[in-house]
């Protein structure tokens, strides 16, 4: 789908080369990315699945809103101190985040500070009921979660304390006390984590080139943790060195099966970062 096959949206891009005039004056920019399905920043219309509007104030800060591009509805919206720096190079979140459903419902509401979750975390089903909320400190769990069914009654409590578990009840739809398990489990090497590190360590190799060039810093890789275990979708998302990158690349994606995480108890897709560290010794 083209941006400039309609002469609406012949206007919507006159509109915005106008309004980012406007805004250089007063000292902010706004500018328009195409992202595909996963997020990845493509040139072709042909290619893209969103767009993304960046607007950055005249401190570097400002928010990301991405639409979809089929009929442009709202998708999700970060705020930022930094968006130009940060964890993984993406930007410093600041302030409120939501993600919407093609229906106009709102999905997920958070609040970060200095890049970390805090306060507040609140996720709706598609037909507005609430799902849960959860109480954020520094990035960590705290406090009570309370999640719902999709028709409102009390589905579980789970209660946290920096980031740990401490008490849990679960409930069936018809208000009786079940068997407890988390709300979620993350993906796991098998084995674990020692066991995972193990494993890099007995199967990555220095790049020849970046070790002659004493080349050394930590790579970070991302990747899917499928609902049948499999890894997918690996890319770099903090480069160190172009051979550095590619042996990270290749490891991890030469990495046996992981335990898949889970969402109410039922095997869910979802994405890790793995920090690598090559480092020369001296």
């Amino acid at each position: 789908m083209s941006l400039t096959n309609t002469p609406q949206m012949a206007v919507l891009l006159s509109a915005l080369i106008m309004v980012v005039a406007v805004n250089c004056v007063l000292g902010q920019s706004k500018s328009t990315i195409l992202l595909d399905k996963r997020g990845k920043e493509v040139q072709l219309h042909s290619d893209a699945h969103y767009y993304e509007v960046v607007n950055i104030n005249e401190s570097g800060g400002g928010t990301r809103v991405t639409y979809l591009m089929e009929d442009s509805s709202k998708v999700s919206l970060y705020t930022y101190s930094d968006l130009n720096g940060g964890r993984f190079e993406g930007g410093i979140l600041e302030g409120p985040y939501y993600k919407w459903y093609k229906n106009g419902e709102l999905e997920f509401q958070a609040e970060y500070q200095r890049g970390k979750l805090t306060g507040a975390y609140k996720s709706w089903y598609e037909n507005g009921q609430l799902r849960y909320k959860i109480g954020y400190l520094d990035g960590e769990k705290h406090d009570s979660l309370t999640a719902y069914y999709e028709t409102g009654r009390l589905r579980r409590i789970e209660v946290y304390s920096l980031g740990k578990l401490t008490t849990g009840h679960l409930y069936n739809e018809q208000g009786e006390e079940i068997d407890f398990f988390p709300m979620e489990q993350m993906p796991e090497f098998k084995g674990g984590e020692q066991r995972m590190m193990k494993w890099i360590f007995q199967h990555v190799n220095y790049p020849r080139k970046a070790y002659k060039d004493n080349v050394e810093g930590i790579v970070i890789v991302s990747f899917v943790i499928e609902k049948n275990g499999r890894v997918d979708e690996a890319e770099i998302i903090r480069s160190v060195h172009p051979e550095i990158d590619a042996e990270a690349l290749r490891v991890v994606k030469l990495m046996p099966s992981w335990k898949p995480g889970l969402q109410e108890g039922k095997p869910a897709r979802v994405r890790y970062t793995l920090p690598l560290k090559f480092s020369l010794k001296k």
